[in-house]
């Protein structure tokens, strides 16, 4: 006995608003005729139509309250969730700094991987222009187990970055993205060495060796090991 193929047809956009009017209608529906009785066909269209602009321009007066209220992170965070819903990629990618900074402060390592995803839809390559939130974001999809959407969050950042002081911090997470999300070390040994070659300044320097020799010996970046000696 042979499997015969299984065809599938995609889901008709008349039927999925068919469903979704009868979810939010519910039960309710029932007892539409016996609310329209004596004003029938017209005066009912009429309520269900001037409902229908209400809750709509409703819609529209929220959303915009909640683009401008810049500082409130449950604002920001109802605006990523309304925008989320509507799929609305152009008004996320309008807004994404502000969206970005919350859900890393949240850290929403899911929440910001799906955000860069769909922001690349609309620009291939997408890199945020702050340094900070760069690296702030970088480190919670790091940390959240996205290493791959943190390095290409900071690719070519000594590059459009050259004198931040965020650089040595940025690639740090990329070594660490390499070698203990992907298994890369010498990628991994060759960020290391930039930082140790071009960001002397920075505190992270002092400590340099030793996540280079994590590296060259194929284990955990984790760098120096805490030391709670108290000094005389």
């Amino acid at each position: 006995m042979t499997d015969q193929p299984v065809s599938r047809q995609s889901p008709s956009l008349i039927g999925g608003a068919s469903i979704i009017a009868s979810v939010c209608v519910g039960a309710g529906m029932l007892g539409l005729p016996s609310s329209g009785a004596g004003a029938w066909t017209l005066w009912s269209s009429f309520a269900l139509i001037l409902t229908m602009v209400v809750m709509t321009l409703s819609g529209w007066m929220l959303l915009e309250a909640l683009k401008n209220d810049r500082d409130n992170p449950v604002r920001v965070g109802q605006l990523y969730q309304l925008l989320t819903a509507r799929n609305d990629a152009r008004e996320l990618y309008r807004f994404h700094p502000r969206i970005m900074a919350w859900l890393a402060a949240r850290q929403d390592g899911d929440g910001l991987n799906r955000l860069v995803e769909t922001l690349q839809t609309l620009e291939p390559g997408f890199k945020l222009e702050d340094p900070e939130l760069a690296v702030t974001c970088a480190n919670t999809l790091y940390h959240r187990g996205h290493p791959k959407t943190a390095i290409r969050l900071l690719q070519d950042f000594h590059k459009r970055f050259p004198n931040s002081d965020q650089l040595a911090p940025a690639y740090l997470i990329v070594a660490q993205a390499l070698a203990n999300g992907l298994q890369q070390w010498e990628k991994a040994s060759a960020f290391l060495a930039f930082i140790q070659k071009r960001c002397a300044g920075h505190p992270v320097h002092q400590d340099i060796e030793v996540w280079l020799e994590q590296a060259r010996n194929r284990q955990p970046l984790k760098g120096p090991k805490a030391s709670f000696q108290v000094p005389d």
